[in-house]
């Protein structure tokens, strides 16, 4: 039994890594990441603080916004960001893993609503890879454009620098993905009648989203104080948040359409069905 079902995983990984790293977004986003990883890196051991000033985002440097993804402050902010993508995307992949392996509960779930949160659970997996790779990218720029803004009209001295704010928005992601988990989480318990596992799942989210955003927000968007730049981290969150919510939305409109196909495949056999009683009479 034990057995089987370790089988039965490697399959549901093995297929899932396939959906999830054959998109060519995603593969473009890792190949984006080891560009500036490199360029950065190139930049730090020349020592060449003018090139560094030059491609960093500044009231005179408005390319910033796009050449400040390929140069950071310090080794240390070099491999910070470099660490956050790869747990983000680790963790985003394993939590539309999770998602992915819905699609064996939709056929055994006799309730309706339970297969409906099954089904959307299945259809956001499918488009995980387009949309991570749509929150990077989108991550990757917008911030720059609202921080070179702020940067114009509140804090001219400001100069920023690294591809954190591409890193924040695959965070704000990731926290869409928690909420499609917890549904996820729900569908399971209605199964099985135990719902304690729902419970501690929303109550250390709710903890956890509330202390970051509320009671310590400084530990997850940093501070002004070490500069940092806050515009940044704060629209890439909110720009993944978002591309979430399109992911979510794709879902619930699958279901939805799939649902009428059903309907009207369905009214078309039962007419089907009343041509041949015609016939017969």
């Amino acid at each position: 039994m034990l057995s089987e079902s370790i089988g039965e995983f490697i399959r549901l990984l093995r297929e899932y890594f396939l959906v999830f790293f054959g998109s060519k977004l995603v593969y473009a986003s890792i190949v984006l990441m080891i560009i500036s990883a490199i360029v950065s890196a190139a930049i730090l051991l020349s020592g060449n603080e003018n090139l560094k000033n030059a491609l960093a985002l500044s009231k005179d440097n408005p390319w910033g916004i796009v050449t400040a993804n390929f140069v950071h402050g310090s080794f240390q902010h070099l491999l910070e960001n470099i660490f956050s993508f790869t747990s983000l995307t680790f963790a985003i992949f394993l939590f539309s893993l999770v998602l992915y392996s819905s699609k064996k509960h939709i056929a055994r779930s006799t309730s309706n609503n339970v297969r409906k949160l099954f089904k959307i659970s299945y259809y956001v997996s499918l488009k995980t890879s387009f949309f991570y790779g749509l929150a990077f990218f989108l991550g990757l720029f917008i911030p720059g454009i609202t921080s070179y803004v702020y940067c114009l009209l509140y804090n001219p001295l400001m100069q920023a620098l690294g591809i954190s704010s591409a890193d924040y928005s695959l965070l704000g992601l990731l926290v869409t993905y928690s909420f499609c988990l917890g549904a996820r989480i729900i569908a399971e318990d209605m199964v099985k009648k135990k719902y304690y596992p729902t419970i501690m799942y929303f109550t250390f989210l709710g903890t956890f989203l509330f202390y970051q955003f509320f009671i310590e927000p400084e530990t997850l968007i940093g501070s002004w104080k070490e500069k940092i730049n806050v515009v940044g981290h704060i629209a890439g969150l909110i720009i993944g948040f978002i591309v979430g919510l399109f992911n979510m939305f794709y879902a619930y409109v699958k279901l939805k359409k799939n649902r009428s196909l059903s309907h009207i495949n369905s009214m078309r056999g039962e007419n089907h069905g009343c041509g041949l009683c015609y016939h017969r009479t």
